[in-house]
């Protein structure tokens, strides 16, 4: 019984994984699969119908070894590793248990945002123009403020690569600012 449940538990984790996302090979092996939690976090997962000893091993971009361990006799395990001490950059992750050997390639350089707004202040009192490019987002939050963060505009738009929009904000309004946030957790913050 203790098996079988542990078996479901990992291929639910497993399936959650691929399901997410989090597998960059969709030819992975079920026996592995490597979660990217952030930047300089991964979380490994492991699985196998026998006890036997897996080698982990870490290489970066130019093949030199940064870091290795062997966990010795384990059917399975779930392990965090921390990446934030080494240099930014690509990563080759090798699981190695005896029967198979299996290769993960992860990035840690930061993700470049695809968010571009422009707020432009036109010559009538209280107008303004915000553009927006974003290659990725499927919509976009717009949220206008004054200088005292009374809400003066919000809401949601969709967005096709573009987006243009005249505004109109009261006269009486100073300290300006548009708060744009894509439906990637991306935020730009302009002041006018």
């Amino acid at each position: 019984m203790k098996k079988t449940l542990s078996i479901f538990v990992m291929l639910t984790m497993v399936s959650s994984v691929v399901l997410a996302g989090g597998i960059d090979n969709p030819n992975a092996s079920s026996k592995v699969a490597i979660m990217k939690k952030d930047a300089d976090h991964i979380q490994l997962y492991y699985k196998s119908t026998k006890a036997t000893s897996i080698e982990v091993l870490i290489y970066d971009a130019e093949n030199k070894l940064k870091f290795s361990e062997t966990i010795r006799k384990s059917e399975g395990f779930t392990r965090p590793y921390d990446l934030s001490n080494m240099k930014r950059g690509e990563y080759t992750i090798v699981v190695n248990d005896g029967d198979d050997r299996f290769v993960e390639k992860i990035n840690t350089l930061p993700k470049k945002s695809s968010l571009l707004t422009n707020v432009i202040k036109t010559k009538t009192s209280g107008d303004y123009v915000l553009t927006i490019a974003d290659d990725q987002a499927k919509s976009v939050s717009i949220k206008i403020t004054d200088r005292f963060n009374n809400v003066l505009f919000q809401q949601n738009e969709n967005i096709d690569k573009q987006l243009a929009k005249m505004f109109h904000v009261s006269t009486e309004a100073s300290g300006v600012k548009f708060s744009i946030t894509n439906d990637q957790g991306e935020s730009i913050l302009i002041e006018k």
